[in-house]
């Protein structure tokens, strides 16, 4: 018996250890992903990581899996479908990872120093085999293959590659935008409403998201123009991460504004009554609508009852506080 109890000792010793380097490596995800500075070492072992990059990793595949089997089956219906998956996926691990799920998103918030270089080559890692996962089990499923060739990967038609490049920037900036402004339980809504707000614009099949053209063209072995789903998204990513970090973040403005003349024209500093006296006769705001307390003797209170009116009166009430008989609060 003592053996056991010794063993589980050492367990829960080992336990906190682990989750005290997790928390030093970055603690709980944030509305925009994972942060905190912290040694490459330390984040490596830490239990928190490792969650994440399985997140990230399942999201991808996920979300490839039904992109890329809407497109494939359901035509009409593509942007509904990847609006309702990316709402779905961000709501299921935003608290674990931060559900970027696309290597432009992760990039962008690399580059802004939200999240550290070696937890973001991690989730691009992940990302990249969870869409290449997705769409081979979507290929293997599928009963005929061949017909995937023009459904599935993005911008498969005549466009040139600098048209395609162009609407890879612009959508994929309302995307990442999306990521740095929402949080709680607003992202999953708006990072929906970008992805499906941004299908419905593209004039071709857009992929806003490289892992989701990594996928079928690493399966279908189509390489054309693919620089195009990696270069535009990058881009489109990080012009939104400048713009928030630079114009958008309220944290920054407020601390710009700090001592300013705006600050100190507040409601509450324009109040003009003066509450100093009220610190020194009664509890104004806390102990609103007790009973009164009034001293029978030094060191010494009982409870009297409320007045019925102003003219009544109490004993022994302290006359320098002005608010005895119209807040009935507190009198010492």
């Amino acid at each position: 018996m003592e053996e056991n109890g010794r063993a589980v000792e050492l367990l829960q010793e080992a336990l906190q250890t682990l989750q005290n380097e997790a928390n030093a490596a970055g603690g709980a995800a944030g509305p925009r992903g994972n942060g905190g500075v912290a040694s490459t070492r330390a984040e490596l072992r830490s239990l928190h990581l490792w969650r994440a990059i399985i997140a990230e990793c399942v999201g991808a595949f996920l979300f490839v899996l039904l992109v890329c089997g809407a497109a494939a089956h359901h035509a009409d219906a593509t942007a509904l479908a990847i609006g309702a998956a990316a709402a779905a996926l961000v709501l299921c691990f935003d608290a674990v990872s931060g559900a970027h799920l696309s290597p432009a998103v992760t990039f962008a918030l690399a580059a802004t120093r939200n999240i550290s270089p070696i937890r973001a080559v991690m989730f691009i890692a992940a990302q990249c085999g969870g869409g290449i996962a997705g769409a081979a089990l979507l290929y293997g499923m599928s009963a005929s293959p061949g017909m995937l060739q023009l459904a599935v990967l993005p911008g498969a038609t005549s466009a040139a590659p600098w048209q395609l490049f162009t609407q890879e920037v612009v959508l994929t900036f309302l995307v990442a935008l999306c990521y740095f402004v929402s949080s709680g339980a607003t992202k999953a809504p708006a990072v929906g409403a970008a992805y499906l707000a941004a299908t419905l614009t593209a004039t071709q099949a857009p992929a806003l998201n490289p892992a989701r053209a990594l996928g079928p063209s690493f399966v279908l072995h189509r390489w054309e123009a693919h620089w195009v789903f990696w270069v535009g998204p990058l881009l489109g990513a990080l012009l939104a991460g400048a713009l928030y970090e630079f114009i958008l973040n309220p944290s920054k403005f407020n601390q710009r504004n700090k001592g300013s003349s705006y600050a100190d024209s507040s409601s509450v500093r324009s109040d003009p009554d003066n509450y100093e006296d009220l610190d020194k006769g009664c509890a104004y705001n806390s102990l609103r609508n007790r009973q009164p307390i009034s001293p029978i003797s030094p060191g010494k209170y009982s409870i009297l009852p409320r007045p019925l009116n102003k003219d009544d009166s109490f004993p022994a009430i302290n006359k320098k506080c002005r608010c005895c008989y119209e807040n009935s609060d507190v009198h010492f």
